[in-house]
């Protein structure tokens, strides 16, 4: 339609319209009513996506107000450009970004300097970078904003070449990447880049910078830590720790080495930390040397060092402990040790063992002698354990919410006990199968097993259904072994039931099948799984047919049939 045309459709539209002689008092707008209040825009806020915050910015003046702090709240994923930035850099809480050694830009995007982000971005809260190829002095000039980078004497690397010495000390300038704002701050950096970063953030922390710093995680890439020369100072993890007066999770995946004795190590001030993790520990020397200070400390991630040492100097310097994981590496801890260490806390909530040798012995001590314990995980072991030994666990530990386990086997004994009995009819005795209540059936929202052998057939099928249901609060269950039917899920002999199986379960993996499942079968199941949202099911468990549907029911809220405890 012509444009004059179109204008005189219009005119004659409006001269139609009756107007009012007198203005109308319009009222105020519910919206700006319900705008006027932060706590109500902030729920509202808590609901929408970033491009739903851009669309009510543009609305007026007065939603700008209110959505523009929200839209520019968070640079993550996306890459604006250098003079909008500037203009609202200063709004500015959450950055995460992918480094790129070309330029050193934030992403592949070109617009956003890190430059600016330093510069202008001076209230960050939360700080996320990650790079596989950025060199260190890069590191060093945009991020922690340092210009000189002197050569290395002789003398500061004691003459050791494998000893790298830190240069360069960050300039006492505005550097939003160190402001005291920052309470968060996740580095995964190449290993001899995060080597430098961790010695830069101690000298930043001296120079009274990131005080706020409540969580700090730093991992290394592109590394074999058993191999590598270069190491993380033992001295810049402590200091890390007593420097940063708020400090509660502090995380390091990369190798750590020997403490220098000789550097003077008396910061002062008092730790607060609460979590640490060191997954790549190789120093004997290093461990009581970080953990001296820490006696606030209730949850230990180790990993790397193997040595039965380290199982004597934890209790000493962490008597509080409520958590503890152990990442094994050529394992050489006798399995006795275990109950003495474990006879220190027995208090424990979590305790996760990876890659190490327990026997019946040490699970039996937990069932009996450490009642508070809410997650165990002993996903592969390096000597394996009976399914009397676990079945001490689900009896004895009434608070238990995760159970992850690998025994040798788990036969259909374990969902219920077989006991033998006198015959009534006196021809002696004979096996009978007693339904005995876990204590946790109250409790358990995750349950992994592996090595399960239902060789029974309908009997076992049976128990491990009437096991499986009398877990109302079960989230999710995760199965991998032999002889699972599809009776194991579903009643197929009852012709209707009165309420589903599993009422809460969220996540179902199962590695096999007797026979495939077919369509009906399939819908039969998740029948049973009102609230299933990642059915984890391997395609050997499925018909084609059966397969083909159940992507296409859960493909928007499913993983693919993957699961993290998969052999």
């Amino acid at each position: 339609m012509p444009r004059t045309k179109a204008k005189k459709i219009l005119h004659f539209s409006l001269d139609q319209h009756q107007h009012p002689k007198q203005p109308m008092t319009l009222p105020v707008p519910m919206a700006s009513k319900v705008l006027a209040i932060p706590e109500l825009h902030a729920e509202i806020a808590s609901n929408l996506l970033i491009y739903d915050y851009a669309s009510c910015a543009l609305v007026s003046k007065q939603w700008h107000d209110v959505w523009n702090p929200y839209v520019w709240s968070s640079i993550v994923n996306r890459n604006p450009q250098d003079q909008h930035c500037v203009r609202y850099g200063h709004l500015v809480r959450h950055f995460h970004a992918v480094l790129l050694a070309q330029g050193l830009r934030a992403t592949a995007m070109t617009p956003i300097s890190l430059d600016v982000v330093r510069q202008v971005c001076l209230e960050l809260k939360t700080v996320a970078l990650v790079s596989y190829t950025v060199p260190a002095e890069d590191f060093g000039r945009r991020i922690m904003d340092i210009t000189e980078f002197p050569a290395p004497s002789t003398e500061a690397t004691g003459g050791n070449p494998s000893k790298t010495e830190r240069i360069g000390v960050p300039r006492e300038v505005s550097n939003g990447f160190l402001s005291n704002s920052i309470q968060s701050l996740t580095l995964t950096l190449l290993h001899d880049v995060g080597i430098s970063a961790l010695h830069w953030i101690v000298l930043a922390g001296r120079q009274g910078r990131l005080q706020g710093l409540q969580k700090f995680k730093l991992t290394g890439v592109n590394f074999r830590s058993y191999e590598t020369e270069l190491k993380v100072s033992a001295n810049d993890i402590h200091a890390c720790t007593v420097l940063f007066p708020d400090l509660r999770k502090f995380s390091v995946s990369m190798s750590i080495g020997d403490p220098d004795l000789d550097q003077d190590t008396d910061i002062g001030g008092q730790s607060v930390l609460q979590k640490l993790k060191l997954s790549s520990l190789w120093s004997l020397t290093a461990l009581p040397f970080i953990l001296r200070p820490l006696h606030s400390l209730n949850s230990l991630t180790i990993g790397g060092i193997s040595a039965q040492f380290f199982l004597t100097q934890i209790p000493r310097h962490c008597p509080n402990l409520t958590q503890f994981t152990y990442l094994a590496r050529h394992d050489d801890i006798a399995p006795s040790l275990w109950i003495e260490f474990l006879a220190a806390y027995q208090g424990l909530t979590h305790l996760g063992l990876y890659d190490t040798s327990i026997t019946d012995a040490t699970v039996f001590f937990l069932a009996w002698n450490c009642p508070s314990l809410k997650d165990l995980v002993l996903p592969r072991l390096e000597t394996g354990i009976t399914w009397q030994a676990i079945s001490a666990l689900v009896e004895n530990l009434a608070l238990l919410q995760v159970l992850i386990v690998t025994p040798r086997k788990i036969p259909g004994e374990f969902f219920g006990t077989r006991v033998d009995q006198e015959a009534t009819d006196g021809r002696g005795s004979e096996a009978v199968v007693v339904f005995k209540p876990w204590a946790c059936q109250n409790t358990l929202r995750e349950l992994v097993l592996r090595r399960v052998e239902l060789k029974n057939g309908v009997d076992d099928y049976a128990l491990f259904r009437q096991r499986m249901w009398s877990l109302k609060r079960l989230t999710k269950l995760s199965i991998f072994g032999e002889h699972i039917a599809m009776e194991c899920f579903v009643d197929t002999k009852a012709q209707r039931q009165s309420s589903p199986g599993f009422p809460c379960l969220e996540k179902f993996s199962l590695s096999s099948f007797e026979t495939p499942m077919t369509l009906t079968e399939v819908q039969a199941m998740v029948g049973q799984m009102p609230q299933l949202k990642d059915p984890g099911l391997s395609s050997r468990c499925l018909t084609r047919e059966a397969e083909k549907w159940l992507w296409g029911q859960y493909r928007d809220t499913g993983n693919g049939g993957y699961d993290e405890y998969a052999e």
